[in-house]
């Protein structure tokens, strides 16, 4: 549970940053490696995507159905490539690198 609180937090705080930053260098920023996050189209369910994913060799890591976002494993190095590919599949919104972010402090 502490997890999925962790994770879902990050979700935020990585879509919030993203959206508001725009002049921030990717290649300044860590990301996890062999992650990509995806957000999907309305009306997409897990059950819709999941073939596709596979049929992508990628791997279906987890789903996040309240925020619509999924975390899908992808080949090591090959990151910003699969974003790349993701963002032009029909039933994505939004692909992006699983940015890592470093907590400070605990409570």
């Amino acid at each position: 549970m502490k997890n999925s609180k962790i994770i879902l937090l990050f979700f935020v705080v990585f879509f919030v940053s993203n959206a508001c930053n725009t002049t921030s260098n990717e290649d300044e920023v860590d990301y996890a490696p062999g992650e990509v996050l995806i957000s999907l189209e309305d009306g997409v369910k897990e059950a819709d995507i999941i073939p596709r994913i596979e049929e992508l060799e990628l791997e279906w890591k987890e789903y996040f159905e309240n925020l619509g976002v999924a975390l899908i494993g992808v080949p090591v190095g090959e990151e910003k490539m699969w974003v790349e590919k993701l963002e032009k599949e029909p039933m994505i919104r939004n692909a992006q690198l699983n940015r890592e972010v470093e907590q400070r402090g605990s409570r």
